[in-house]
């Protein structure tokens, strides 16, 4: 079951939407809740991320989120580059994905921009309903347009919408989350932030999941 929960922290990194900063620098911290979850993955709430802390700078982004079992950091570069780095019982490793430049245009939803607000973390936030090609789901997210952003490539980009993202919720092998921001800081970010540690063994994602899988 930590295996289950290991992979599934992994591919909630790489599809949970990056965000690469133009203007704003400092740092937005997101409360994470879940839904019911699903029958095999009950006693096992301790062990998922309650909280999120994304730092902007320049266009990069850095993410760490604490579990019981440690804790993970996501950084995404000004290309949409994303590397996890994960510190397993002393086995430092860092899971590097790169960004598909040839995205297909079926990944880019169709929003829905809906008159009503929300204020989020002190900021008056937008509401908008993206419809992704391959789901038939609808996925609810509320924006600011106060934080000026571009979005990086990811597995779950939302090209088009018209600010920052500072609530939405996804269903991610059968785990309902919800992230939303509760507090925003505009402060100075080092850069070596962004940096890999040397320390660090990298592996594709792919090697990854073979690994807590047990193949070869």
């Amino acid at each position: 079951m930590k295996n289950t929960i290991l992979t599934f922290l992994i591919i909630s990194a790489f599809s949970i939407q990056s965000f690469a900063q133009k203007n704003f620098e400092g740092t937005v911290t997101f409360k994470i809740t879940y839904g019911e979850l699903p029958p095999e993955m009950a006693g096992y709430e301790s062990m998922l991320p309650k909280e999120s802390i994304t730092k902007l700078k320049d266009g990069n982004s850095k993410t760490t989120q604490a579990t019981a079992m440690g804790t993970n950091i996501t950084i995404s570069d000004k290309s949409g580059n994303i590397t996890i780095l994960m510190n397993m019982m002393g086995q430092k490793i860092a899971i590097k994905e790169s960004v598909n430049k040839e995205k297909d245009a079926s990944s880019k939803p169709i929003i829905t921009y809906v008159d009503e607000t929300k204020k989020i973390a002190g900021y008056t936030c937008k509401k908008a309903e993206l419809k992704f090609a391959d789901t038939d789901e609808i996925m609810v997210v509320y924006y600011t347009e106060e934080i000026v952003a571009t979005t990086s490539n990811s597995q779950l980009s939302v090209d088009g919408l018209k600010g920052f993202m500072m609530e939405y919720s996804i269903n991610n092998q059968g785990i309902e989350m919800t992230i939303s921001a509760s507090t925003v800081t505009k402060e100075k970010i080092s850069d070596a932030e962004f940096t890999i540690p040397a320390d660090y063994e990298v592996i594709t994602k792919e090697d990854f999941q073979k690994m807590m899988s047990g193949e070869e």
